[in-house]
């Protein structure tokens, strides 16, 4: 019997954009994903600096994907309230999910420097990456870990919560094109990086 599968996307979500909400309908449609669970980090290993509270990015992010059919957000790291590693999240993804195969979203971007994460070969030894390809930041061919991927077939704007930061920040209103409408008006009453 075929496994029912389910994808983990991990991120500061600093804030979160339209790009990661258009990466996980992909994911869903490509790879015939039961749901989508959004994981918010306390803390990330790559990230040491987070410009909105975690109170304030789990708002954005409910916001962002309310209403979306089968997606979910955890509170799995942010209860944690320390840096929690990939591996430890998907492990309590599967002790949870035990019928399900679990797969995690990352960009390009990511799998690129996927070498220096933590315990990296314990998780591919068990789980699979679905990976979005940045327009800018394409894999290299020699990933070792590119056989443990599964591509989305189509390449992704090279939209980043830091570039969005700064035009916010530059009382850009060219901010708003990468943000849901929630989401931006949230950011601008609550006075959010500042803009």
């Amino acid at each position: 019997m075929k496994l029912k599968r389910l994808a983990v996307f991990g991120g500061s979500f600093d804030p979160v954009h339209i790009g990661h909400i258009e990466i996980a309908k992909s994911a869903q449609q490509n790879f015939d994903l039961s749901k989508v669970i959004f994981v918010c980090a306390w803390a990330a290993p790559h990230k040491p600096q987070h410009f909105a509270s975690a109170q304030d990015r789990l708002k954005m992010l409910s916001m962002a994907v309310q209403n979306i059919e089968n997606f979910e957000i955890s509170l799995f790291e942010l209860s944690c309230k320390n840096v929690v590693y990939s591996y430890q999240t998907l492990d309590y993804f599967q002790k949870i999910y035990p019928d399900y195969e679990i797969l995690m979203i990352i960009g390009s971007d990511s799998l690129n420097g996927i070498k220096t994460w933590k315990k990296i070969d314990y998780i591919v030894s068990k789980y699979k990456f679905i990976v979005a390809n940045r327009t800018e930041n394409l894999p290299s061919a020699a990933n070792e870990y590119i056989k443990n991927c599964l591509f989305i077939d189509r390449e992704f704007e090279n939209i980043s919560s830091k570039k969005i930061r700064a035009l916010l920040a530059a009382k850009d209103e060219q901010a708003q094109k990468y943000l849901t409408p929630k989401v931006y008006r949230y950011i601008k009453e609550n006075g959010l990086y500042g803009c």
